[in-house]
């Protein structure tokens, strides 16, 4: 029982450390600090990575926030791999993310990888019909595919004469 409540107690500080990285790293974001919000955010995050905290509800929302949160940072660096890799995270456990596929969608749009955009901005379409944003995004990405298209055709045909 000892070790129970020792471990409940633990729980809550590493909970309370986590959140308050957390908000820091949101005050960091919200003034356009991404590098130092992103340090926040992984510090954050290394707190909830430990053995026995992905049961409590709270700990797994905190957890999955910062993922997204890490995401976002990576976007607004250009770290777009990196972005992608905290969106697949969040996805493995939650595979109805709309915040997720949509980063992904914006990391793949900054890679150059519009049809790889597009298939996550439908997926986030589809959770979120009503989201205008969603839609607008879709159809961009659906342009850049088709200018890349364009481009690529234009740039065979040359190769053939």
């Amino acid at each position: 029982k000892q070790w129970y409540q020792r471990r409940v107690r633990e729980a809550t500080k590493v909970l309370e450390a986590a959140a308050m990285m957390k908000e820091c790293g949101n005050k960091l974001f919200k003034e356009q600090d991404y590098l130092r919000a992103k340090h926040k955010y992984l510090k954050a995050v290394r707190y909830l990575d430990h053995d026995g905290y992905e049961a409590d509800e709270a700990c797994k929302n905190l957890y999955t926030t910062c993922q997204l949160n890490l995401a976002q940072c990576y976007n607004s660096l250009s770290q777009f791999k990196e972005a992608i890799k905290f969106c697949n995270k969040v996805l493995e456990k939650d595979g109805n993310s709309t915040k997720s596929y949509f980063r992904r969608a914006k990391a793949h749009e900054g890679l150059g990888e519009y049809d790889l955009a597009v298939v996550d901005y439908k997926k986030a379409a589809e959770l979120s019909p009503e989201d205008k944003v969603l839609a607008n995004s879709l159809l961009r990405a659906d342009q850049l595919v088709k200018r890349q298209r364009n481009k690529d055709r234009q740039a065979y045909s040359k190769m053939f004469k």
